[in-house]
C-alpha cells in the first residue's frame, strides 16, 4: 500500500535514515545493495549558485551507486563533476561531445572507486540514433545513455540507462522515445543483468508511454515494494501539489522484475530553508540484486560475422550516386551498426557513413540500405565497397563484405 508522505527537512538525521546510515560518511549497505537515483536538475543555470550546492550535498549525503542527470546543461555538469569528487561519469549533451552554452545533457554520475564500466553509450531518438539528431515534431535533440557498471570487489553487475523525452504535446514523439528506451532496455536485459532505467518522461502514470515502459519483464520501481510513498515528482517550484489524492509524477525509475529487488522508494522532496532544488523531485530506489536471479550471459571478445549466403549490391548508379544494399550480420547478441567505406582506384575514401542495425527501434533489420549522395562519385569511375558490422560491445567484424561498380559515363 502507497504511503502519504510528510515534507522532509533538510537536517542530517533524515537524510541518514533515508539512505540507511547511522552517522558514518558513508552509508552502510547489505550485500548486493545498490541506490539508484534519478534526478531532472533543471537546465536553468542562472539559479545554479545557490541550487546547485544543495543538489549535491544531498547526493553526497546519500552517496548512491549511480545517478541519472536530466538537463544538465554545461554549467551544471561542471559543478557536478566539481562537487561529487566520489563519482566519474559517463554520457554527452544532447548535441554531441561538444555541446553549445545551452545544451541540455543526460549524464550517469558512478562510484568510481566501487565500480568500472564494462560497457557504455548513446543514442538519439530519432531515425538517425546514432548522430545527434531530433525526432519530426519533437522539442529538441532527445536520446539516452546507457552504462554496464561491475563491482570491483564482488563481481555484481547491473546496467544503468538514462533519458529525458520530448515534452511537448506531441505523444508520438514521446511514445516514439520511450520504444527506444524499452528497446536498449530489453536488449542488455537479454545479456543476463539487471536493468534500471532513470528518467524525465514527462508524462503520466495512466499514459501510453508508462504502458511502453511497464509492459512485460519491466515494472515501476514505485509499485514493486511496500517501502513506498505516493508523491508527484513535478512540483515546478510549487506550482503543483505533489501531496494531493492523484499527484503529477513524471518521472519514474523503471527495473527488471525478476533480478530487481526493491527495497525502498522514495521522492526526494527535500527543501532546504524551505528552497526547492529543481522544478522536479528527485526519485531514490535502494535495490537488491539477487545472486541466483543474474546470469551473465555476453562476452566482450567476440566478433560479429557476414554469414556465407550474405549479399551486397549496388543499384541505381548515376555518374555521382548510387545504392548500397546489403544483408544483416550476426552476432551472439546484437549488432549495433554498419560502417560502409567506398573508394576509389588509388584507395582514397570518397565516402563513408554509419548505419544503425534496428537495434534501438526494436527491430533487427534483415536487409540494410544506404544511399552515396551529394555528388561523392566521378562519372566512369571504378570505386570499391567495403561494409563492416559492429556490435554493442564495440568489436567489428574480421572480414567485410565486398564489391565493387563503375559510376555512369557523362552523357
Amino acid at each position: 500500500m502507497l504511503k502519504r508522505a510528510v515534507i522532509f527537512s533538510f537536517a542530517l538525521v533524515a537524510l541518514f535514515a533515508i539512505a540507511g546510515c547511522n552517522g558514518d560518511k558513508k552509508p552502510k549497505r547489505g550485500k548486493n545493495e545498490v541506490v539508484v537515483i534519478s534526478y531532472s536538475v533543471d537546465a536553468d543555470e542562472s539559479t545554479l549558485i545557490n541550487r546547485g550546492p544543495l543538489m549535491t550535498d544531498l547526493i553526497n549525503t546519500l552517496y548512491p551507486d549511480s545517478v541519472g542527470f536530466q538537463e544538465a546543461r554545461p554549467g551544471w555538469l561542471h559543478l557536478l563533476t566539481k562537487n561529487l569528487k566520489a563519482y566519474s561519469y559517463v554520457g554527452v549533451s544532447a548535441d554531441g561531445s561538444n555541446p553549445h552554452p545551452g545544451s541540455f545533457g543526460n549524464y550517469i554520475f558512478y562510484l568510481k572507486d566501487k565500480y568500472e564500466v564494462v560497457l557504455s553509450g548513446n543514442y538519439w531518438h530519432s531515425d538517425t540514433p546514432l548522430i545527434p539528431s531530433i525526432y519530426p515534431g519533437a522539442d529538441c535533440n532527445r536520446y539516452c545513455v546507457w552504462a554496464i557498471f561491475k563491482n570491483k570487489k564482488t563481481g555484481t553487475m547491473y546496467a544503468h540507462i538514462n533519458t529525458h523525452l520530448n515534452w511537448l504535446p506531441n505523444k508520438k514523439a514521446t511514445e516514439a522515445g520511450a520504444r527506444m528506451v524499452r528497446s536498449m532496455a530489453d536488449a542488455l536485459s537479454e545479456m543476463g543483468i539487471p536493468v534500471f532505467v532513470t528518467g524525465d518522461f514527462n508524462d503520466g502514470e495512466n499514459s501510453n508511454t508508462y504502458k511502453i515502459m511497464t509492459e512485460g519483464i519491466f515494472g515501476d520501481s514505485k509499485f514493486l515494494t511496500e517501502d513506498t510513498m505516493n508523491v508527484g515528482t513535478y512540483p515546478h517550484y510549487g506550482d503543483y501539489d505533489p501531496y494531493k489524492e492523484n499527484p503529477n509524477v513524471i518521472d519514474y525509475i523503471f527495473v527488471t522484475e525478476e533480478k530487481v529487488e526493491v527495497l525502498q522508494y522514495r521522492v526526494l522532496d527535500e527543501r532546504p530553508g524551505g528552497e526547492y532544488i529543481s522544478d522536479h523531485f528527485g526519485i531514490y530506489v535502494m535495490a537488491r540484486i539477487p545472486e541466483d536471479k543474474v546470469q551473465n550471459r555476453f562476452t566482450l571478445k567476440e566478433k560479429p560475422s557476414f554469414p556465407e549466403d550474405s549479399y551486397i549490391k549496388i543499384s541505381r548508379i548515376t555518374k555521382s550516386d548510387a545504392v548500397i544494399t546489403f544483408s544483416k550480420a550476426v552476432d551472439d547478441f546484437y549488432v549495433d551498426y554498419y560502417e560502409v567505406k567506398v573508394m576509389n582506384e588509388e584507395g582514397k575514401v570518397v565516402y563513408k557513413n554509419q548505419v544503425s542495425s534496428g537495434l534501438y527501434h526494436g527491430d533487427i533489420l534483415d536487409e540494410l540500405e544506404i544511399k552515396i549522395t551529394k555528388g561523392r562519385l566521378d562519372p566512369g569511375k571504378k570505386y570499391y565497397v567495403e561494409v563492416y558490422a559492429t556490435n554493442l560491445f564495440g568489436n567489428t567484424c574480421d572480414k567485410p563484405l565486398k564489391t565493387e561498380f563503375a559510376s555512369a559515363e557523362d552523357a
